[in-house]
């Protein structure tokens, strides 16, 4: 597909969209979208009920222009401004009964404003609805700015969708960049108790709304950073948003929000004791424009943001709202909702089998040498691929499991981005081709699953057909997508390394079908693409990659290659996409971003996948705390990821991988027998189960499945005792339900 490059403008950064609110003048706005006349029911000029089914009724306020959502057997309403009554006297103002935010730009503006439909469209505008199947059709038109924006509320047989079409976005001279939807939908008063918000921050997190003072905001974009826009970048991303979920809780009722459209241009936002508001939120923002942030001399030094002129490409933005009551509303039946979504969806939806032990081997590293002084650099291996057998013969002997095993970095490149794709050959340094073909069978004779990883994504020179000048992503100011490793201690680019770039999205398929050829050849049945699994990246040198656009859609695409040729397909710290579609799931999130706003942190994302997807937790070794890693794992229920490699040298540590000096395998298999079997025993306890009950009581976790089985985890410096008995210090306890094993 042809290039297109279009002239860009510089704002600054999109912040603060429920903080600081505000409208400018203009013109008025005819009803003709940019897709063409959008099709409409009848007007709806009064209030009353616009669709119904068994369970609930979706009606609308006309005066209002509210859109509300009511359970007939409990009463319980949810809408697009609150229905709970704020603590505070008064009904609210402008923020609370906003049913979407825009954040716009005029063109020669040095930023971007951000504007309610309370304000822009219902006071100096129109708010204008039409009938649809099941729902309603209101369109938002921001008159002074020439902006319109239709949203689409139909009734699903458990729910409320929420949608819209970006074509159908209109704009003139000022630029649309981005769209929160409902944010006051999944709301609570400020101050409630036993309420709280739920994101989906790493494994996911809680904010609690009773005790929030002077207002906290929390925003991460859907499956991380967008790294075309020239980011620093680091290795460990577990924090990042893996799911396209939020939720809130209040008192006997919760509410489950899901981005079933779009997920990969959104993100979640949470706005917890905003005083201005009364209100606590969960919500979703859609990007429409892409924004990157640079830095420019106007008199002072400042940040600036280019945005691009390319706009969503995605064909709808959509999120499924659904109801929870009684034992329901909690973040467990959140995740059994949400995991129903995806079995839908095609999800596996189990029994599988689940495994103990996970091994990520490392192959190469690139360092540094010198000859007749001169400095090169050369792959070196940190672990060969005879080495990689005899590790595997080692850890499954000694913890007495069989291990599930991938090979990462055993490319051209070794662990750095070289050649995409690692030139689709094996090192020399780590054995070659014939090695691994002697790997691949010695597993196969084993009943050992392995799986090689092709990082799609990244390179740092021309190779496997891709050139550095002419195949690299685009940002959105039209430049080759840069990354450079992070120096920790300055934030700043660590230009001591080479540069990496992004694969223009163009060529991942291709990519995908020579890997997946290559792995066929070498005797492989099993094949990773963890980078592509992991990362969602915007192309700007491509209309339709904008925004992080068809991040799913191509995704699903690269899989369907890799089980086309019979391969199995495993990912590590895999978003929504990818987990849905692998056999298996290494690094799985145990934690969240750590944001001073969480009271809590849950093992949602595990008890998504608990018993659907075999997973294994964040590598224990390259924890802080491994005991603790353990304890995480027991909680989520999850096996147990070792990074692993067969050598160690003082010169690794000055590469962009510090965590080296963690991995020498020796070293870990003098722990890792006794934290295998512990976690082996438990899993074998809640064999395909899932997760029914999850309790916060203190130091101590206790967990119960649908089987039966309660695992109580005690993460405090003593022993505690309860009623199944004592949990001793920094361990976990499975309790069997009588009669059973």
């Amino acid at each position: 597909m042809k290039q297109h490059y279009r002239r860009l403008t510089a704002v600054l950064l999109l912040a603060g969209l429920l903080l600081g609110m505000s409208a400018c003048g203009g013109a008025t706005q005819d009803n003709t979208a940019a897709a063409g006349e959008p099709v409409r029911g009848a007007a709806v000029e009064s209030s009353g009920t616009v669709a119904a089914n068994e369970r609930y009724t979706l009606s609308w306020d006309e005066e209002n222009k509210a859109v509300f959502l009511t359970d007939k057997h409990t009463g319980r309403r949810w809408g697009t401004e609150p229905t709970v009554p704020a603590l505070e006297e008064g009904r609210g103002n402008v923020l609370s009964r906003a049913a979407l935010v825009l954040s716009y730009a005029e063109p020669n503006a040095l930023g971007p404003t951000s504007v309610t439909s309370t304000v822009g469209a219902g006071r100096n505008g129109r708010v204008l609805a039409y009938a649809v199947a099941d729902g309603i059709r209101v369109e938002y038109w921001f008159d002074e700015l020439e902006i319109g924006v239709p949203l689409t509320y139909q009734l699903l047989e458990d729910g409320l969708r929420l949608s819209c079409v970006p074509a159908e976005i209109t704009e003139k001279s000022n630029r649309v960049c981005a769209v929160s939807v409902a944010p006051m939908m999944a709301s609570v008063p400020n101050g409630a108790k036993e309420s709280w918000l739920f994101v989906p921050s790493g494994s996911g997190a809680l904010i609690d709304v009773d005790n929030v003072t002077g207002g906290l905001t929390y925003s991460e974009e859907v499956y991380g950073a967008d790294p075309s826009h020239n980011v620093l970048v680091t290795r460990t991303n577990t924090g990042s948003v893996r799911l396209p979920v939020f939720g809130v809780k209040h008192g006997s009722d919760a509410l489950l929000g899901v981005v079933t459209a779009g997920a990969s241009t959104a993100s979640v936002e949470a706005q917890a004791g905003n005083e201005r508001v009364r209100y606590s939120s969960a919500y979703v923002t859609f990007a429409i424009r892409g924004t990157e942030t640079t830095e420019v001399t106007i008199g002072t030094v400042r940040d600036i943001c280019i945005f691009s002129e390319e706009r969503n490409s995605e064909p709808l933005l959509a999120v499924n709202y659904y109801p929870l009551e009684g034992d329901k509303a909690s973040y467990v039946g959140m995740a059994e909702r949400y995991r129903r979504y995806l079995n839908a969806a095609g999800m596996q939806s189990g029994p599988v089998t689940e495994q103990a032990l996970y091994l990520n081997l490392l192959g190469g590293i690139r360092l540094q040498r010198f000859f007749l002084g001169i400095p090169y650099r050369a792959t070196e291996a940190l672990t060969t691929l005879k080495q990689a057998q005899a590790i595997i013969n080692e850890t499954a002997a000694s913890a007495g499991v069989q291990p599930v095993v991938k090979l990462i970095g055993f490319g051209s490149g070794g662990l750095e981005a070289h050649q995409p794709a690692g030139g689709l050959t094996v090192a020399g340094a780590m054995g070659g081709i014939g090695e691994l073909k002697a790997l691949a069978s010695y597993c196969a004779e084993e009943h050992i699953l392995l799986y090689f990883d092709f990082d799609l994504l990244h390179f740092s020179r021309s190779g496997s057909g891709i050139s550095r000048f002419l195949d690299t992503a685009k940002a959105p100011n039209r430049q080759a997508s840069r990354l450079y490793p992070v120096q920790p201690a300055l934030r700043s680019p660590n230009t001591g390394f080479p540069a990496t770039y992004l694969v223009y999205r163009d060529q991942l398929p291709s990519l995908a079908e020579r890997a997946s050829a290559a792995a066929v050849k070498w005797g492989l049945t099993g094949i990773s693409f963890n980078t592509a699994g992991n990362t969602a990246y915007s192309d700007y040198g491509n209309a339709d990659g904008a925004v992080k656009g068809g991040t799913d859609t191509q995704y699903a695409a690269l899989q369907k290659t890799a089980a086309d040729r019979g391969l199995s397909l495993s990912s590590s710290e895999a978003n929504a996409y990818a987990a849905v579609s692998s056999a298996h799931l290494f690094d799985v999130p145990l934690r969240s971003s750590g944001f001073l706003a969480f009271a809590r942190e849950i093992p949602f994302y595990e008890m998504v996948f608990k018993g659907c997807v075999p997973m294994g937790s964040e590598p224990v070794n390259l924890s802080v705390d491994p005991q603790e890693t353990v304890l995480r794992a027991a909680e989520a229920g999850c096996g147990l990821t070792y990074t692993l490699s067969g050598s160690f040298k003082k010169d690794y540590l000055d590469s962009p991988q510090p965590m080296l000096g963690s991995t020498y395998y020796a070293d870990v298999l003098q722990t890792l027998p006794k934290q295998v079997a512990r976690i082996d025993s438990l899993l074998k306890a809640v064999k395909g189960a899932a997760i029914c009950s999850h309790r916060i009581l203190g130091e101590l976790r206790e967990i119960q499945y649908d089987n039966g089985v309660t695992v109580l985890v005690n993460y405090g410096d003593t022993a505690t005792t309860v009623v199944q008995g004592e949990v001793a210090a920094r361990d976990f306890r499975i309790v069997a339900r009588e009669g059973t094993k």
